[in-house]
């Protein structure tokens, strides 16, 4: 078991027990500089400084992992999370460009993946995700289930008050514009497809959805439902607070030009059976 504070790569086996005596004073900031200087310089047991390693160095795993223990103190890495701070340009100030070249084919997630296997990685913590990633609905199911501990979801209703921003800070533009245009909407679709979404409660509606007519009276029908009314006469008390309120601003100023009576003269005929469309 590590100790208190220890890193947990310092306990793998077969690592140098004098990697120990240095970690301290590297380990204090993971955003600083790495270079070669006032490193310990051993021949047996750094011999990536001197700017090549003997054949096959690198096929053997004790090595690899030596190394990136290393790279790690250096970096001032202490926690398994500083990770994902690590770059290419670490490896290559630090004698390491061939290791990550050759061997984890110039991925720092394959490094990472090797070094501390037990370990829950997000990929997309890292500087990017890998070509393809967002391709696969589990990895979009895991980024959202994710997203949602992260922004404290605690009801499948909470996802409404996720915007395209949050998403974005929180490490998933790739996700939302390389594969859904920009819209949360279709994100919370593709992933929980068995929820009747309403895309009005969101912050905004796709572009071009109130030009719709099936959108615009689906919207209509859903506020009557909610605001009660169950007689034709009840339609005469809609107000413009009503769609404000209920995310119709939107279609109410830009469609229906302010007018509820044009909002309802749109409904007709199916105002006669309030219960259609199914809403």
């Amino acid at each position: 078991m590590p100790l208190a504070g220890q890193p947990i790569w310092l306990t793998f086996p077969k690592i140098a027990d004098s990697m120990q005596q240095f970690v301290r004073p590297l380990c204090h900031d993971v955003n600083r500089n790495c270079t070669i200087a006032d490193a310990p310089r051993s021949k047996d047991e750094t011999p990536w400084l001197d700017k090549r390693v003997p054949n096959g160095f690198w096929d053997y795993r004790s090595n690899r992992l030596r190394y990136l223990k290393w790279l790690g103190c250096r970096c001032g890495f202490c926690k398994a999370e500083d990770w994902y701070a690590l770059r290419r340009h670490h490896f290559q100030k630090n004698c390491g460009g061939g290791l990550l070249r050759n061997v984890y084919q110039c991925s720092v997630q394959n490094a990472i993946a090797e070094f501390l296997p037990e370990y829950d990685w997000k990929p997309w913590l890292f500087g990017g995700t890998p070509n393809g990633y967002w391709k696969d609905r589990g990895h979009r199911m895991n980024y959202l289930g994710w997203l949602g501990q992260q922004l404290g979801i605690q009801r499948t209703a909470d996802w409404y008050n996720v915007t395209s921003a949050d998403s974005f800070h929180h490490h998933g533009g790739g996700l939302l514009n390389n594969e859904f245009n920009g819209c949360v909407q279709s994100v919370l679709s593709d992933c929980l497809p068995g929820y009747r979404w309403r895309a009005w409660l969101f912050n905004s509606v796709p572009q071009s959805f109130w030009k719709h007519i099936g959108n615009r009276q689906e919207y209509v029908f859903w506020l009557g439902k909610r605001l009660g009314f169950r007689k034709l006469d009840d339609w005469s008390s809609l107000t413009r607070e009503h769609f404000f309120r209920n995310g119709g601003a939107g279609l109410f100023v830009g469609y229906y030009k302010g007018s509820t009576q044009q909002a309802i003269a749109e409904l007709r005929p199916g105002l006669r059976d309030l219960r259609a469309p199914n809403v």
